[in-house]
């Protein structure tokens, strides 16, 4: 018997096919419900860390029990210096990276800035 030579078939499959909204769902909004945040940390050395999250208490506990970054395991107790909110992960990943671009004096400031910000309110 002679079969006559056919193409297999090819099959695409998105990874995102099952997440992906239909073309009339709005993009949905978190409504405060659902926060991200970027974080910095002082490390027991003195250095800075700066993340992101969406749970602050989980995260810090996460830090100081040596579960959570590399770089912070070593470096144990760390104490939290300041959480800035953002409403989407997108914007706290954005945040996060230009915050880390920064040098250690710029961070400083920042974090100085912040508190003096809070102190007037």
């Amino acid at each position: 018997m002679v079969r006559d030579h056919v193409a297999p078939v090819q099959i695409r499959v998105s990874p995102f096919g099952p997440f992906r909204k239909s073309a009339g769902e709005k993009k949905k909004y978190y409504t405060g419900a659902y926060m991200f945040y970027v974080y910095v940390l002082r490390c027991r050395d003195g250095s800075l860390y700066t993340g992101y999250t969406n749970s602050i208490s989980k995260r810090l506990e996460q830090h100081n029990q040596g579960k959570a970054a590399k770089y912070t395991r070593g470096r144990r107790p760390v104490k939290l210096l300041l959480t800035v909110p953002y409403t989407s992960k997108s914007e706290a990943l954005k945040a996060e990276i230009a915050f880390k671009k920064l040098s250690r004096e710029e961070k400083l400031a920042y974090i100085k800035k912040s508190f003096k910000y809070l102190d007037k309110k």
